[in-house]
């Protein structure tokens, strides 16, 4: 059965064709019968497509340098803020609104998060009858690996942020890893679905949870002579934003009225 993502994913990409007037009819999940992939088929303007989903992987490094992968560590993270809002309103000591910013991935984080969660919980009850307060740095290794601070007292949660590695978005250096990472899932893709003799033209259908990767560098990347030699063996590729669900776009299609 299609996953969240996958979910996610055709949901945006059959809106985005509803909006442009384009005929979708007769989704098939074919996870549910074990035949993917492709993970759907679709019929668009009468014709039978195969849509495969996938998603960016983005490896970030702790402080201790160990490799953590991007949505383990997001989901990890988010998972852990709402077990300390539904502890701190237990506790009966929730009052306002805070934020906790997440610099860096934290190594061995299981061994380490009810020794956060409690310097947290006090950090809570400490602040509950103030309006604002200055926030608490938590660090390993000399690094900061995250903080909580009260913003206001309007409303009673805890909200989680994440801060990532600074890099300039057009140099060189950063471009080539933008494009590394778009040539692994395309050739990773490209191989699974060949392996399946699927005749039908395929669709691939990219979740892009790199937060530095744009709309503008990935349609400039399609244009890269490693990416043109793998992008020919799909018909289209469309990207789903993951931090707007509404949005979604084309990097790459052979018909141009998509």
């Amino acid at each position: 059965m299609a996953d969240e993502i996958e979910l996610l994913c055709k949901k945006i990409f059959n809106n985005y064709l509803d909006e442009k007037q384009i005929s979708v009819k007769q989704w098939r999940d074919l996870s549910k019968e074990n035949l993917d992939p492709p993970d759907y088929t679709v019929i668009v303007n009468n014709k039978t497509y195969a849509v495969e989903v996938t998603q960016f992987e983005v490896k970030y490094e702790s402080a201790s340098g160990e490799e953590i992968n991007d949505l383990t560590y997001i989901y990890s993270m988010k998972k852990f803020v709402r077990k300390v809002c539904i502890e701190a309103k237990d506790l009966n000591i929730l009052n306002g609104t805070y934020v906790v910013t997440f610099f860096n991935p934290i190594s061995n984080f299981s061994k380490k998060s009810n020794d956060i969660k409690e310097q947290f919980l006090k950090y809570i009850e400490n602040t509950k009858n103030e309006s604002k307060s200055n926030s608490l740095i938590l660090k390993e290794n000399n690094f900061k690996i995250c903080k909580i601070a009260k913003a206001h007292n309007k409303s009673n949660k805890i909200e989680p942020g994440f801060i990532y590695p600074c890099k300039w978005l057009n140099s060189p250096k950063h471009l080539n890893e933008i494009t590394s990472m778009l040539k692994n899932v395309l050739l990773t893709k490209k191989k699974k679905l060949k392996k399946q003799c699927i005749n039908e033209p395929k669709i691939l259908l990219i979740y892009n949870s790199y937060p530095l990767g744009n709309k503008r560098i990935y349609q400039q990347l399609v244009n890269r002579e490693e990416i043109k030699e793998i992008i020919n063996y799909f018909y289209s590729i469309f990207i789903i934003e993951s931090c707007e669900e509404d949005e979604g776009y084309f990097i790459y299609s052979e018909n141009s009225n998509w």
